[in-house]
């Protein structure tokens, strides 16, 4: 069982991936957004820093995810590659293209992903700083949502794309949708 959990911030991601591991069993593969942010809690500005750091962070979290045989992933290339756009790195075409192709492969290796609906609970700005900092404007989210639900269309074929439905606000309901799909996926695979 290989299952990333995407979307924008804000949607319950780490909520439901948590959860999910918990339940199955399974190593829980973080987040690791922390990175993106200096000292004084600041998202990283530069250009050239904030390259290597998207790039550490996927190579971390590629080598975690080879290493389990089953895992549940925070985010996934997917999320990495639309952090790339979203911070107008993409101008560097070289290393853009080089990035697309190799987010596109480590995507394919996911027996599922999951995707929250945007909007279904209330975006909060959480202002701890040890917390994970992130904007919470409704539309700046709605844009990167879209932009990754985009992608995810791209990169993998519908079996394996899964929305949470909009209606499933609680997280015992969306565990339990998302869990019914991995039982199913389980059945069909013996």
């Amino acid at each position: 069982m290989k299952i990333a959990i995407s979307g924008c911030a804000g949607i319950g991601k780490t909520t439901l991936a948590s959860a999910l591991a918990q339940r199955h069993k399974v190593q829980l593969v973080e987040e690791g957004y922390d990175g993106f942010f200096n000292s004084d809690f600041d998202f990283i500005k530069s250009p050239r820093q904030l390259k290597r750091k998207i790039l550490g962070v996927l190579e971390k979290k590629n080598d975690l995810e080879d290493q389990a045989s089953s895992f549940i992933a925070d985010r996934c290339a997917v999320d990495l590659f639309n952090l790339w756009m979203a911070n107008g790195l993409g101008a560097d075409q070289k290393s853009t293209s080089r990035l697309y192709q190799r987010c596109r492969a480590y995507t394919d290796k996911y027996d599922f992903v999951f995707v929250l609906p945007w909007s279904a609970i209330p975006l909060k700005q959480i202002s701890a700083p040890a917390r994970r900092r992130r904007t919470m404007s409704a539309w700046f989210q709605l844009h990167n949502h879209a932009n990754i639900i985009g992608l995810l269309h791209q990169w993998l074929p519908p079996e394996r794309l899964v929305p949470i439905p909009f209606h499933l606000v609680d997280l015992e309901k969306r565990l339990e949708f998302a869990s019914d799909k991995i039982a199913l996926r389980n059945l069909t695979d013996r």
